[in-house]
């Protein structure tokens, strides 16, 4: 039955179309399908002489996961368009599905499209696939791997992330806050976010930051830090790969307080101090080798060597043989009297003590002690 409410000229352009329309009134019953849409559903309608009501297409939507039923057209049309991808009856493709209240000659109708989107679904399908595979694969890394884009809105937020923080992907993805909630400091957060936010597209860029946790603790985050641009989302986006480094920095700092420690205790004292690297035999002094024994910065040769040979010879054998075993044996303190030449060429009595510092697998690593000069000591007592 045609439909006498569309001008005959709309009807045989849409007649041509390869893609399918159909014409309906607000009772849902179709007044008008194409010739494409009939080829398509003929075993369900036959031609424009058999024409039944719409909901006997069997609708589909795909982003709804339900029938549309012709009332459910009619409400979304009475507020504006629709548009959905769906599915048509028996037919396996997919449709991007279109509706409209058109003014027809004698009331107003309602215009339904229906394309093909098929490829593009597939296509769709495949790359939710490949980002659900890459969610994954990330999620399941050890590293924390996050991104933001330039709005300092993060993207992407994985379970080491979650778990170093404290804070879930709901609770920081998309949210404004969340730089707050990872740096509460507001002149630290301003200066990390401007490290971050830098525009050098590609840069790695090598970043350490005192994060906070849900729980108020504070966690240093060694970040590795890409910037890409996203073709799905506008300007820059900046990817991250972080790795926990808190106890790597308070062992630094530690060894920092205790290398300033020494090195005072070092310029304090009246002894020649000495450390002595066991993996590099770099053997270093402080002044107390100018002040006592007369040399020079420049005429100090840092080699265990270059102290042994200063050695009385009466004394070098047996002082090298007990000290080598010391350190052999992994002994911790160690001390011994011996004749050191002094820059003038005469000798002096010294006693020398030192402490081997051990590694966490109990190997030694370094040797450290204080040399003093107890030559008047010795003249006392022989005069006696």
């Amino acid at each position: 039955m045609p439909d006498h409410n569309v001008p005959s000229a709309v009807r045989e352009v849409l007649d041509i179309s390869p893609s399918y329309y159909a014409i309906a009134d607000f009772n849902g019953r179709l007044t008008f399908t194409n010739h494409a849409l009939n080829k398509c559903c003929k075993t369900q309608y036959g031609d424009n002489h058999d024409l039944k009501h719409v909901d006997d297409l069997e609708l589909v939507s795909f982003y709804l996961h339900k029938r549309l039923f012709w009332s459910d057209i009619v409400d979304a049309c009475s507020q504006d368009s629709i548009t959905l991808q769906v599915s048509i009856g028996e037919n396996s493709g997919v449709y991007k599905f279109s509706a409209g209240i058109i003014e027809g000659k004698l009331s107003k109708c309602i215009l339904l499209c229906f394309a093909e989107i098929t490829p593009r679904h597939e296509l769709e399908v495949q790359l939710l696939e490949k980002n659900g595979f890459m969610d994954q694969f990330l999620n399941e890394l050890p590293q924390m791997i996050c991104s933001f884009d330039e709005k300092g809105l993060i993207r992407f937020w994985n379970k080491q992330c979650e778990e170093m923080s404290g804070y879930s992907a709901s609770e920081v993805l998309k949210n404004g806050s969340a730089f707050s909630l990872l740096f509460p400091n507001p002149r630290y957060r301003e200066q990390i976010i401007d490290k971050l936010l830098r525009k050098e597209n590609g840069i790695l860029r090598h970043i350490n930051t005192e994060l906070t946790t849900k729980e108020g603790l504070t966690k240093v985050i060694a970040w590795n830090i890409v910037f890409k641009e996203n073709p799905s989302i506008h300007g820059l986006s900046y990817w991250l790969t972080g790795t926990d480094v808190t106890a790597m920095h308070r062992a630094m700092n530690v060894l920092i307080e205790s290398e300033k420690r020494f090195s005072n205790i070092s310029m304090a004292s009246n002894d020649a101090v000495w450390d002595w690297d066991l993996s590099s035999d770099e053997l270093w002094w402080n002044e107390g080798m100018s002040s006592i024994f007369g040399y020079k910065q420049d005429e100090i040769d840092n080699t265990y060597e270059w102290w042994l040979e200063r050695l009385h010879p009466s004394f070098t054998d047996q002082v090298n043989e007990k000290l080598k075993q010391h350190v052999d044996l992994g002994k911790e303190f160690w001390s011994d009297e011996y004749m050191f030449r002094k820059k003038d060429g005469s000798y002096a009595y010294v006693f020398d003590k030192g402490y081997i510092i051990k590694n966490e697998n109990g190997k030694p690593i370094r040797f450290i002690g204080g040399m003093v000069d107890i030559t008047h000591v010795k003249e006392n007592s022989d005069l006696e």
